[in-house]
């Protein structure tokens, strides 16, 4: 079942199902990829909040897995392909931790799967604006919340709570 993500071969799947056993042991698929390692350390101390490298707590070997699947996935898979690129937002230097962001989306994927029973469908994932990541405008300047505001507003667009663009009916310019 594992088999049918882009990228994931037989040595990978064997290392996932072997580490995780019984994926009803989590009861988040966050919790699996904290326990592959692929989180990142937290530092705070007084207000501030610092993520830094990953963990690199549990099993080294299924990590390198994961990571060499996630290249694999990312050459093979159109979906997690655009995935990769929104998370390095053009930016060279962020490719390798955009590639550990895929590898741990891919063992919460194959957690999911394993609880659920599913195999990987390509279309029931093409939406890659519902999977939770952060887009490159969060780090292009001048593209804050405000600016995005004013220009939804200039254009007439507003977002009611269903996330669905209406355009306004009276506007108050």
């Amino acid at each position: 079942m594992l088999r049918t993500i882009p990228g994931v071969g037989a040595r990978t799947a064997e290392a996932i199902l072997a580490y995780v056993d019984d994926a009803r042991r989590f009861a988040r698929s966050s919790q699996a990829a904290a326990y592959f390692g692929l989180v990142p350390c937290q530092d705070a101390s007084a207000g501030t909040n610092r993520l830094g490298h990953i963990t690199k707590q549990g099993p080294a070997t299924a990590r390198k897995y994961l990571v060499q699947a996630a290249w694999q996935a990312v050459r093979r898979s159109a979906t997690i392909g655009r995935r990769y690129e929104r998370l390095v937002g053009g930016r060279p230097e962020r490719r390798k931790i955009a590639l550990v962001a895929v590898a741990q989306w891919l063992v919460r994927c194959m957690v999911s799967m394993l609880r659920s029973g599913e195999v990987w469908r390509e279309s029931a994932r093409a939406d890659i604006r519902a999977l939770p990541c952060p887009g490159p405008q969060r780090w292009a300047k001048g593209r804050g919340r405000a600016k995005r505001f004013r220009d939804n507003r200039k254009a007439g667009r507003w977002q009611d709570d269903s996330g669905q663009d209406e355009p306004d009916l009276v506007r108050g310019d």
